[in-house]
């Protein structure tokens, strides 16, 4: 090579190599400057780099961290199976997108959407981990938001349905048990002394006992279709299970199932609002009541059942109607998802019972076999003073 090559190749690698620097410089201010976090840790999980944002979100500086396994940044409150798909992912080469509920260094909690992958060296081997992270508190917030207003619109747009009804129900029935209770119990007075009417006072007294059962309907109704007060307080939930079942018996459609009530006495009281969960109760019940009305081939059999396991107030309701492919599991909370007959269903029910058990911080899972039924199991947190 000659010398003017030699200057040639030179320059040329000089301005390769600027070029180079030029952006691995713009990628470092990228990061240094980007809007997410950043966070880099050998193989081991330690962490090797942290970028500023990383340091504003989480309240540790750089020198605080490097060295150290992320998991300083732990509430308690993810569960160890979503840190073990992350890591069966990351490990094996794939790309891990999912959310942390973290820590500050100052306590506070905070949400944090991550992409997580691994990063290859020269030779095509794992030599690093690489997390980009959002902090996504704010609009974890607003999303709450907007279901606690829905959760409202539903309740209401319920309210006012069943409102309606039961006030034409009442109107009608009120009056003439009035009356009649008014014109038997004079009757009564007047022949209870003359042994001639004792078949007479037996048959008065019946009705009398027909019309006080009534009475009792009515004043169920009433209880349960007018507004409670929409504020939080300890609730006794089998007594909302009891007196929501003796109600929804009412409906013909219960006359040919069978209903099971198993409730543990020694459950605890849980945080909660009586009217939402009177309204959750009921809607589980009458899922279960339509899901055994579509099945002709055996007798149609409904348990609902309390139990308290792990800090946890549990609330079953299991029928043996049609059942749900895994596919409708799936979407069954989904708003407006309904696999019902035109006209037959909104879609609403158990959206609005994931609406109510989201307010009250808890969860539901559905288990269900088609042809054998499903159970509705619904978890609900003690406080801490519980």
């Amino acid at each position: 090579m000659t010398n003017e090559e030699l200057v040639k190749e030179v320059a040329s690698l000089r301005e390769l190599q600027s070029e180079t620097e030029d952006k691995l410089r713009r990628f470092i201010q990228a990061v240094e400057q980007g809007p997410v976090a950043v966070m880099i840790t050998n193989l081991a999980g330690d962490i090797e780099y942290v970028n500023p944002k990383f340091e504003d979100i989480t309240g540790y500086g750089a020198a605080e961290v490097i060295g150290k396994n992320p998991r300083i940044l732990q509430s308690g409150e993810t569960s160890s199976e979503l840190y073990n798909e992350m890591w069966s992912e990351i490990t094996s080469g794939r790309e891990w997108r999912g959310v942390f509920l973290n820590r500050k260094k100052n306590g506070e909690h905070f949400w944090e959407r991550a992409i997580i992958s691994a990063v290859k060296g020269a030779n095509g081997e794992f030599t690093h981990y690489v997390a980009v992270k959002e902090d996504i508190t704010d609009l974890r917030k607003i999303e709450k938001d907007i279901e606690e207003q829905r959760l409202k619109y539903f309740h209401q747009s319920k309210m006012a349905d069943v409102g309606l009804l039961t006030a034409s129900i009442l109107h009608e029935v009120a009056n003439p048990i009035a009356a009649i209770h008014g014109i038997i119990s004079v009757m009564l007075r007047e022949v209870e002394k003359d042994e001639v009417f004792e078949n007479s006072l037996a048959n008065l007294r019946l009705v009398l006992s027909l019309t006080d059962r009534l009475t009792d309907i009515t004043r169920e109704i009433a209880e349960f279709s007018s507004p409670q007060p929409d504020q939080i307080e300890l609730i006794d939930l089998n007594a909302i299970v009891r007196s929501t079942c003796h109600l929804v018996q009412l409906d013909q459609r219960w006359r040919n199932i069978t209903l099971s009530i198993d409730l543990d006495p020694q459950i605890p009281a849980i945080m909660g609002y009586k009217d939402q969960l009177s309204h959750l109760v009921v809607n589980l019940l009458i899922n279960a009541t339509d899901a055994v009305s579509e099945e002709q081939s055996r007798q149609p059999l409904i348990s609902i059942h309390t139990a308290c396991e792990d800090r946890q107030v549990i609330l079953r309701v299991k029928d043996n109607g049609v059942g749900m492919n895994q596919e409708v599991i799936e979407h069954a909370t989904d708003a407006f998802f309904t696999t019902k007959k035109a006209g037959k269903g909104t879609g609403l029910g158990l959206s609005l019972c994931d609406s109510i058990i989201k307010s009250h911080h808890g969860e539901i899972k559905i288990k269900s076999l088609v042809g054998v039924g499903t159970e509705m199991i619904v978890y609900f947190p003690l406080s801490e003073e519980a």
